[in-house]
């Protein structure tokens, strides 16, 4: 096993390495293809992944989910710099449909901060309320907002207690691969979601089987297999981001979990967001130039309410594809975890 491996590493790194030689590295190129996951907003303006490719537009750009859009700029160290559209059109694919019709339904029903606040945690949308992302921005918080491996990771193991009560590993596991599917091309299969899936698989995979794996070692095959297929996803931010996120919980949340484990509820969601953010410290510095000292306090004081927005703003969701008072009714449960979100952050 160790040395299928090592092989399988050296003829990722033999990809990445032909990958990188044959890139386009300081030419102007031109690439199109459909907006799969939202913007991610930054500091210095917006992250948009367009296929293989990254680039950053100015927040006053309006990009969607969605849009089709041909761009042009300078190829840098897996970024396109200076991007400039060359051809803009929205996607009116089922799924894209579907979303909107849900997001539509989110942001009508619940009152501004706290409606957009849903609809981005739930399905990864990126608001449109100005004071929301100045908010997220000041906070540190607005990756709470981008579709991640998190919110699959929440989805995973709120229906694996749920349905545990009623049937056999065996028989649920298949049927939760596919609900994580689904949610993933209304999320965006972007490098972050398709690598919790692709771990979340492996997992599932070895407890069918009837063995264990660690975390690390899923991690690591998660992120060979990923390379494997699409060397460029080594120049993803969000790929880097996700996986170092990942690393870092696996390797620095039980240390940490052990030396404040008298504050009870709190260590985990403290250990969890700490661990998170020394992963990706590096790359937030090095990348976005960014790092903000309370971001921790922050997300800890928020991010235990999470869960519950994506699982009730989720539910209400699909509901109101068949009866809006029903979904309605279940999207007013997500309403108080909201409120105190966007409450607590306002004290920033």
């Amino acid at each position: 096993m160790r040395a299928f491996f090592v092989l399988l590493t050296l003829f990722v790194l033999v990809r990445v390495a032909f990958a990188s030689a044959t890139s386009f590295e300081g030419k102007t190129v031109t690439v199109s293809g459909v907006i799969r996951t939202d913007p991610q907003e930054l500091s210095s303006g917006q992250l948009i992944r367009i296929g293989d490719h990254t680039t950053i537009f100015p927040l006053s750009e309006k990009i969607e989910y969605g849009d089709y859009l041909v761009i042009t700029g300078e190829y840098v160290n897996g970024l396109i710099k200076s991007p400039r559209i060359i051809e803009k059109h929205r996607n009116t694919s089922f799924f894209v449909r579907t979303r909107q019709q849900i997001m539509h339904f989110i942001e009508r029903t619940v009152p501004d901060s706290e409606g957009a606040l849903i609809a981005g945690i739930a399905f990864g949308k990126n608001t449109g309320n100005k004071s929301v992302r100045e908010v997220l921005r000041n906070t540190g918080t607005s990756h709470l907002l981008v579709a991640s491996g998190g919110n699959l990771v929440i989805l995973g193991t709120f229906l694996e207690l749920m349905l545990a009560r009623f049937f056999k590993r065996h028989q649920f596991l298949p049927f939760i691969a596919i609900v994580l599917l689904i949610y993933s091309v209304f999320v965006g299969f972007g490098a972050p979601i398709v690598r919790a899936y692709i771990m979340w698989i492996v997992t599932a995979s070895a407890q069918l089987a009837g063995r264990l794996v660690s975390p690390l070692r899923a991690l690591v095959v998660t992120i060979l297999f990923m390379l494997l297929l699409k060397p460029l996803w080594i120049y993803d931010i969000g790929f880097l981001l996700s996986a170092s996120a990942t690393l870092g919980i696996i390797v620095f949340q039980a240390p940490i979990g052990s030396r404040i484990k008298r504050l009870s509820v709190l260590s985990s969601a403290i250990s969890t967001t700490v661990a998170a953010q020394i992963g990706t410290l590096p790359i937030s510095i090095i990348v976005f130039k960014q790092f903000i000292p309370l971001s921790v306090l922050w997300n800890v004081l928020v991010g235990w309410t999470v869960p519950y927005i994506q699982v009730f703003g989720l539910i209400a969701g699909v509901v109101s594809l068949l009866n809006s008072f029903a979904g309605t009714l279940v999207l007013f449960a997500a309403y108080p975890f909201a409120w105190y979100f966007m409450q607590i952050l306002r004290l920033a």
